[in-house]
């Protein structure tokens, strides 16, 4: 019978779906959205551009040619970053209130003006495009100064590591900004070990590059000298003659001297990272696991198919060794990553304070007579099973193909419907029955998954009332919300 009705369920022909008309504020958030995409694209090409330059630099012969490309690319990235700053100039959406009733955004106008001009002296700081008998030696070392454009992959990274939707709406929700801060110190506190050791040995490539460029040095010698003079040790054996060698020296110290601070105080910034932050991030972590195990899954799947093809067919031995091989590392790779999940599950739900008892302590969220989400069972050493489960928190996902079709509209409201009335005049019956007195575990025992049932939409209820709170409270921030209902 249950297969007669999903095969009855499949025929069916499904409702259309009435397509939503497009308002004002639907067409804002929109272009807004396709604002951010464009300039994280940007991004990207000055980062592109940054590693070029700084390549072509690098080189001794056919200056004049290789200045003059690194000039046009430099022009590109001023260009990339008026185009970047001029939408940030329309989320912060103050305007040019001298030019009359049109009122257009203009980056003169904005708050992040000073960035602006800050990264354009940054972008056109080098050695100019003339022949080697008309450079004088201060002009050479502007060269130098090419290191400093590295900065746009810290932007970068910022924006691609919070692109989703879902992450910026939790974040705004929890008043906590994703700017390259938060980046930093979720990266570097969560993951120190791997990112510090990169960042140093980015950093040693970089200058002792750039030190052999300024010297006139073998690449092994300026990578000693590099990691002396960043150890803090001195051991004086070489010395810079130049002046872009000197700069590269105190800079490779200031190098030895951050890594070493940051190495002591590791542990007071782990303590200075709020505990919304932490739930923040594990929950993102978490998501992104989430949408990372079933592709997988289905590797794990082909390559133990692919084995199987290969002892079935009769294949060499080098090939059924590599198809075992290859097995393996994904059995490997597969759990780990169900363990990671495992884990960062484990420690958003054991949690002292989860996001929504944070959200439910906030005065601004909710009224003064009423705090919305408290929830009264939740202790410091709850288990998961005294707290909401994950999948609650979890971001929705549509699958792109699927075989059963889905119920929609009224259709799938009517047949709620039926089902949650039957499901009631059911239990009515066994409460009503007079000869034979119930109690409520033989009702729960009678309609299984009832009271789970009505929980999840109490708390749903509660969940879209603080979000309601929430949009009206926000009103005055964005002019794009009318009114919110319930």
């Amino acid at each position: 019978m249950e297969l007669r009705e999903r095969a009855e369920q499949m025929i069916k022909p499904q409702t259309p779906i009435v397509i939503p008309s497009v308002t004002r504020s639907i067409r804002q958030l929109t272009r807004m959205e396709r604002l951010a995409a464009n300039r994280r694209w940007l991004r990207g090409a000055m980062c592109f551009l940054a590693v070029i330059c700084y390549a072509l630099s690098l080189f001794e012969e056919g200056r004049v040619v290789t200045h003059s490309i690194i000039l046009l690319f430099s022009l590109a990235g001023e260009v990339a970053i008026v185009c970047i700053h001029r939408v940030k100039a329309k989320f912060h959406g103050i305007t040019n209130r001298a030019s009359g009733k049109r009122r257009e955004v203009s980056v003169f106008h904005s708050p992040s003006l000073i960035n602006m001009l800050l990264e354009m002296l940054v972008w056109i700081l080098q050695c100019p495009p003339l022949p080697d008998d008309m450079n004088p030696e201060w002009l050479v070392g502007l060269d130098g100064f090419l290191i400093l454009r590295f900065y746009v992959f810290l932007l970068y990274g910022t924006h691609v590591a919070h692109t989703s939707v879902f992450s910026h709406a939790i974040a705004s929700l929890a008043r906590i900004r994703l700017n390259y801060r938060f980046f930093i110190r979720t990266a570097f506190l969560l993951e120190h070990l791997a990112v510090t050791l990169c960042a140093v040995a980015a950093g040693i490539f970089i200058f002792a590059c750039s030190y052999a460029k300024a010297e006139g040095a073998t690449l092994g010698e300026s990578f000693y000298f590099c990691v002396s003079t960043a150890s803090l040790a001195g051991y004086s054996e070489t010395s810079p003659v130049t002046f872009p060698g000197r700069v590269i020296a105190v800079c490779v110290t200031l190098l030895g001297v951050i890594v070493l601070c940051w190495t002591v105080g590791v542990m007071n910034e782990a303590l200075s990272l709020t505990e919304a932050e932490r739930n923040l991030y594990t929950l993102f972590r978490n998501n992104e696991l989430c949408g990372k195990i079933p592709p997988q899954a289905a590797r794990l799947i082909q390559r133990t198919w692919k084995l199987y093809r290969a002892k079935r067919d009769r294949h060499n031995f080098i090939s059924r060794q590599i198809a075992a091989f290859l097995l393996s590392q994904q059995v490997i790779t597969y759990r780990v990553m169900r363990r990671a999940l495992m884990q960062y599950e484990t420690a958003f739900l054991r949690s002292t304070r989860t996001l929504e008892e944070c959200l439910a302590s906030d005065s601004t969220f909710g009224s003064n007579s009423t705090t919305p989400l408290a929830s009264s069972n939740t202790t410091p050493l709850g288990s998961p099973r005294t707290r909401r489960p994950f999948p609650l928190y979890q971001e929705m996902r549509l699958k792109r193909d699927s075989r059963a079709s889905t119920p929609r509209g009224d259709e799938f409201l009517q047949e709620f419907g039926n089902e949650f009335s039957s499901h009631r005049s059911e239990r009515n019956r066994f409460v009503s029955t007079p000869h034979l007195p119930t109690t409520q575990q033989q009702v729960t025992a009678a309609v299984p998954g009832m009271v789970e049932l009505e929980l999840r939409l109490s708390r749903l209820e509660k969940s879209l009332e603080a979000l309601a709170t929430t949009a009206e409270s926000l009103r005055g921030h964005f002019g794009v919300i009318s009114s919110v209902s319930v």
